[in-house]
């Protein structure tokens, strides 16, 4: 049965979303096809008639879930706050955002792979990074050395209070890079 092309625009749509999520849930080699498809609402041939690989959807999924982050950045540091920093900080390391991989930051989550990825993979990781510079030269008074120790930093922070769970190290971490600050939910 042939579907019109919004529905098969629409299907690609959810499958690359659902990817984008279960790969920053699970690592990209632990997400299988059939089970990706299966959440998505979709059979395995559906996959095979809008993908020519695997490879080709991790590079949209990926590409996906950076926007998202850019979005959810902007839409952070675009608050009417006295100090966009802080409270971008809060947001990053709130405990909400710790606890939840699959909508989270993609540079925590994903960057890991993209050298394994290739050279596509670290170009979408590249041209994110830059716009997540811009993004804080917009919005912070630092100089670029700056912002790039920021972005450095909190990744790792994220990156680390997710590896030690929860428990009083994952308070030290955030606080360290929130400046004391308690991380909250958000």
């Amino acid at each position: 049965m042939r579907v019109s092309k919004e529905i098969a625009q629409k299907n690609r749509d959810n499958v690359v979303n659902t990817a984008s999520q279960l790969f920053r849930e699970h690592g990209v080699d632990a997400v299988g096809i059939g089970p990706l498809m299966k959440q998505a609402g979709l059979t395995n041939g559906a996959f095979y008639k809008q993908f020519d690989s695997k490879d080709a959807l991790v590079l949209e999924a990926v590409d996906h879930a950076l926007k998202q982050n850019r979005a959810a950045w902007r839409e952070t540091l675009e608050s009417d706050s006295l100090d966009a920093l802080a409270d971008f900080k809060k947001w990053y390391l709130s405990q909400d955002h710790i606890e939840h991989r699959d909508l989270g930051c993609t540079y925590s989550t994903l960057a890991c792979e993209a050298p394994r990825r290739g050279e596509r993979n670290q170009t979408l990781f590249a041209v994110a990074v830059e716009k997540s510079l811009e993004l804080l030269n917009k919005h912070t008074p630092m100089e670029r050395p700056e912002q790039v120790k920021t972005l450095c930093g909190l990744v790792g922070a994220l990156t680390l209070a997710r590896a030690v769970g929860d428990c009083g190290l994952r308070e030290e971490i955030v606080a360290a890079m929130t400046e004391g600050a308690i991380a909250s939910n958000g």
